[in-house]
């Protein structure tokens, strides 16, 4: 999000990198105030983009990734360790592969430049 051109919240992007389609990403943390943000679609090869509402976050925070295994079991992913409300970086999740259970093979950069 941003305001005047000035980044305002943490931005996610999420590539998939398999050759399968990914459905019902969210992302929180402990204390989200908010629905937590959903990726409902993301087809192979394909970018998308979420933005985190880290208002009022008192101290650090661990932004997770979740969702649902071939077995229904949700499944959670520690993305980023040190979100604070005056975060306002880019962070990559690269999802490189689906495991036979279900779980995402992931690759995160959290010093993500999009502009590159």
């Amino acid at each position: 999000m941003s305001y005047l051109g000035i980044q305002t919240l943490p931005a996610v992007f999420v590539d998939n990198r398999t050759g399968a389609t990914i459905t019902d990403l969210t992302f929180y943390y402990n204390g989200l105030v908010i629905e937590e943000p959903r990726l409902k679609r993301i087809r192979p090869g394909e970018r998308k983009i979420v933005s985190i509402y880290s208002r009022n976050i008192e101290g650090e925070k661990t932004l997770y990734m979740k969702h649902k295994k071939r077995n229904n079991e949700e499944q959670s992913y520690e993305i980023f360790n040190k979100l604070t409300e005056r975060f306002w970086g880019n962070i990559l999740i690269e999802i490189l592969s689906i495991h036979s259970d279900g779980t995402l093979n992931i690759r995160v950069n959290t010093d993500f430049d999009y502009g590159v």
